[in-house]
């Protein structure tokens, strides 16, 4: 789950690299956002869900390394389907916009 978001962390950091240039590139991915969110009215929807993702499933996912004694997975079918489906719509919205972005796989 969690390369799914540090795939959304690299391309949002090629569009805003490509929009404002500097250090977008070693930025995290709230702060590019928030970043996108400034720059341009057109991108706000798209940086709000960014933000969320970030807060819902990407930042979460870097921080609990705890282990389930159970034995159970961490993370259910669904949840890792619902996870991939948001993924690619949030990778698709971005690289509609991104030139550098579409060379990412």
């Amino acid at each position: 789950m969690r390369y799914l978001g540090d795939y959304i962390n690299l391309i949002t950091n090629d569009l805003t690299c490509e929009l404002v240039g500097g250090k977008a590139r070693r930025n995290s991915l709230v702060t590019n956002a928030s970043i996108l969110l400034k720059t341009d009215s057109s991108l706000k929807n798209l940086a709000l869900k960014l933000q969320k993702y970030a807060g819902f499933i990407y930042t979460p996912g870097k921080r609990d390394f705890g282990l389930n004694l159970s034995g159970k997975h961490r993370f259910t079918p669904a949840e890792v389907i619902l996870v991939s489906y948001v993924t690619a719509e949030l990778a698709r919205e971005i690289k509609s916009i991104s030139k550098i972005s579409r060379g990412t796989t």
